[in-house]
């Protein structure tokens, strides 16, 4: 099967439901203004995520970092072949994660982020797939996206599996999270916020 074969396959374009959300919570590149919308991707360049400077816990970090947990779950389920959504999970988590400043509040977010990148990573490297193969994943409609490295499958008869051990390193990492708010009222308040939008991908791996 070709590269392109493959992207034809696995590709599918943006919800329209999905769409409406993004507009509704004004966040995105049809909201060039919006304050939000550049703490982690510049507009129009999803896949450029420059090292940020918040030091101080921020609402709008935080929607950020929500909206972009809800959006890498969105866009990795509409992943026909489910044998790459474990790796799309693995590869959107490091990508929120480099967005995020390496000290601050937010560091602990970024460390237990780019952790469950490095583990979801791993579960893929131990159950790869022989027959599918690797190749960047394209999704289009209003914005379009793609990956900005080929993704790897899992193998078929390997997913339940994967799958579980994959849910367990989220639920693990929403764990860490909240024991790192310590006796914050105001961080805990934030990070439960970050930690919640992790169930989606949780939702999502339960699905497969």
């Amino acid at each position: 099967m070709t590269r392109f074969a493959l992207l034809v396959i696995v590709a599918c374009s943006i919800a329209t439901a999905s769409s409406a959300q993004d507009n509704e919570s004004g966040y995105g590149p049809d909201n060039p203004n919006n304050e939000t919308s550049n703490f982690l991707f510049p507009v129009g360049s999803p896949e450029a995520l420059p090292r940020k400077t918040a030091r101080e816990l921020s609402a709008a970090v935080t929607n950020a970092v929500v909206t972009e947990l809800k959006a890498a779950s969105a866009f990795c389920g509409r992943i026909k072949q489910r044998e790459y959504v474990i790796d799309c999970l693995a590869y959107e988590h490091a990508r929120i994660a480099a967005a995020l400043p390496n000290t601050g509040e937010y560091a602990a977010v970024k460390e237990a982020v780019a952790q469950t990148a490095a583990r979801l990573e791993r579960v893929v490297r131990q159950n790869p797939s022989r027959t599918l193969p690797t190749a960047p994943i394209a999704q289009g409609g209003s914005k379009p996206r793609r990956t900005a490295r080929a993704l790897r499958p899992v193998a078929t008869e390997a997913l339940p599996k994967a799958a579980a051990e994959a849910t367990r390193i989220i639920q693990e990492t929403q764990t860490v999270l909240i024991r790192s708010t310590e006796n914050s009222q105001e961080r805990r308040r934030q990070f439960q916020r970050i930690v919640s939008a992790m169930d989606t991908g949780t939702i999502l791996l339960r699905s497969i």
